[in-house]
């Protein structure tokens, strides 16, 4: 029995800080960003200034209906050679890196479940998983 729920799933490698050009993060890993922005511009004129600048990776999966877990794997696999570059830019305090999922249901109930290699990032370099659910 099908429920006629709709699931969306995206994830994505964040860099926030204050690096003037998101082409220098670019060039540290090699990998074009899905989105960049720089502090002071705005999402459109009613919105408020970006705080900070900001660099968004999202695996080439991404939007293909990949489940959570498949993303985050293509971004281990995608970073998986960034790992030091990634702990320098923490160690300097001035930047925050985080992997951020989005999961939405079109029902009132939900959930992921993630496997240690989804994990590798959060573990093995550092940094902060961040979880946004919509209903």
């Amino acid at each position: 029995m099908t429920s006629g729920n709709r699931f969306e799933e995206a994830v994505s490698l964040r860099v926030f800080g204050q690096f003037g050009d998101p082409q220098r993060i670019s060039e540290l890993f090699n990998l074009s960003p899905a989105h960049a922005h720089r502090q002071g511009e705005r999402r459109s004129n009613h919105t408020p200034e970006y705080p900070n600048d900001m660099w968004m990776y999202r695996p080439p999966n991404a939007g293909e209906d990949a489940s959570i877990e498949q993303q985050l794997c293509a971004i281990c696999d995608a970073f998986r050679s960034h790992h030091d570059s990634i702990r320098q830019l923490l160690a300097t305090g001035q930047y925050t890196v985080n992997l951020y999922c989005s999961y939405r249901s079109s029902g009132n109930q939900g959930g992921f479940d993630l496997t240690p290699a989804a994990l590798e990032l959060c573990c093995g370099v550092g940094i902060s998983l961040a979880v946004s659910i919509w209903d």
